[in-house]
Formats: C-alpha cells, structure tokens, sequence
C-alpha cells in the first residue's frame, strides 16, 4: 500500500508473520497475524505522509471488531492528522472484506470528508495476503 507521497505504507513479512507499516526510514511492526481476535489499528499521517502514530482503535471477537468513528477521529484530530489509514486483522487469514467492514468504511469515510481529515486507505490482513480498500475502489477519495 503506498502513501500520497510515495512511501510504501503496508509491506508483509511473512518470514516473521508481521506486517509492517513503513514510512520512508520509520518502521511500526504491528504483528496482526499471531492474534486470535480481531484488533483495528488507526495510522495517523500529517500532509507528507509522515507517520504521526499508530493507535490501537478497537479489539473484538474472533470475527468481529467494532470501531467507533468517534474515537478514530478524536485519535486523528488530537494528533493533528490530515489522513489516516485504517489496519485490521481477520484472524481466519481470509482477507475478504465482510458487510460490516465495508459499511464502516464508508462511514469513516463520510465522517472524515465532514472534518477534513482524509480516510487514505483500510486494509484488512489476512494470512498470507491483505485487502485494500482503496485498491478495490471502496475508498472513493
């Protein structure tokens, strides 16, 4: 998954069974695969890209997460963000987006559009392969 700047923002690793979001010479290893639930990351961006944090926004069930939209931006907005990324794992390792994933999407999306702070991308992880969002054109912006 690559940033508005260029940088590669999500890469796998599967020798270490990780993923890890890069932003240029920065590296956050989130290590989504080992978990046996469903845990949501918000990757929080300033105007270049630059990685400002990375917030555990949800942990849920073994097939669900509910991820407050409230939450994501109160993140997003005390940092200073102007675009974030949504993370989530799906611990079956299938990547395919359910229902819900894509309903929470779309809402993240409007709500980011109403403030001003970009919804870049969300990216569900599965085993050995992910999910992007706006790669499937879910993700209008």
């Amino acid at each position: 998954v690559t940033t508005a700047g260029g940088g590669t923002l999500l890469s796998a690793d599967t020798k270490s069974a990780s993923h890890v979001l890069t932003n240029f010479d920065e590296k956050v290893v989130i290590n989504v695969l080992e978990k046996a639930v469903e845990f949501s990351y918000l990757v929080a961006l300033n105007i270049k890209g630059k990685v400002l944090g990375v917030y555990m926004v949800s942990k849920g069930t073994i097939s669900s997460s509910m991820m407050a939209v409230r939450e994501i931006f109160l993140a997003a907005l005390l940092i200073g963000a102007v675009n974030i990324v949504i993370v989530h794992n799906h611990p079956s390792g299938d990547s395919k987006p359910s229902k819900d994933d894509i309903d929470c999407t779309k809402r993240i999306e409007e709500a980011g559009n109403i403030i001003g702070i970009r919804l870049l991308d969300h990216v569900i992880i599965g085993r050995d392969n992910y999910f992007s969002m706006k790669e499937a054109g879910i993700i209008e912006n």
